[in-house]
């Protein structure tokens, strides 16, 4: 017996999610759901899209390698209206648990003073990156009075879109 690919019926919008590689394939022509469903079998894909009036039929295929060098955005697809029917693979959820590589590197102090030597760190995967900063505490000024004591630091995070080959530059300093 053939292994078949079993699609099933969305209601609404499928989002996939930006952690996971995604492209687009458009196919006008396309007469029916089953023959979109069918097509989408044919390329392997993970979820399609087929608009009624416009007889285009959208097949999504993700990355299954971290790395992929595919579009690292959230993709919406379908409406709410039943213009579009959209269909996904029976385990799609299962595939779409997101495929994130936990990379953590920390930077410390390799100088001396309050300035730190610059560290160079080469990004060889493209995706989102998380980047978490800590200040360092400030000096304490005892001479002036006993409780003039120095800062805690800042701490600051954000999320950051990196491509293959971006340079960062780190320079860790040390408290004041």
């Amino acid at each position: 017996a053939c292994n078949r690919t079993r699609y099933v019926q969305h209601n609404g919008v499928l989002v996939v999610n930006s952690t996971v590689s995604s492209q687009v394939l458009n196919a006008s022509g396309v007469t029916s759901v089953e023959a979109c469903a069918m097509l989408c079998g044919m390329k392997s894909c993970s979820a399609a899209v087929f608009w009624k009036s416009s007889g285009l039929c959208q097949l999504v295929t993700v990355s299954r390698e971290p790395g992929f060098a595919g579009n690292n955005e959230w993709r919406l697809l379908g409406s709410e209206t039943a213009e579009a029917v959209v269909m996904k693979l029976e385990n799609f959820e299962e595939l779409m648990k997101p495929r994130i590589i936990n990379v953590t590197r920390v930077f410390t102090n390799n100088g001396t003073g309050r300035i730190g030597s610059v560290q160079l760190v080469t990004i060889d995967i493209a995706g989102c990156y998380r980047i978490e900063l800590a200040g360092a505490k400030g000096g304490d000024n005892t001479y002036v009075s006993p409780d003039k004591l120095g800062g805690r630091g800042a701490l600051a995070a954000g999320n950051v879109s990196l491509s293959v080959g971006v340079q960062l530059s780190i320079v860790v300093g040390q408290a004041g």
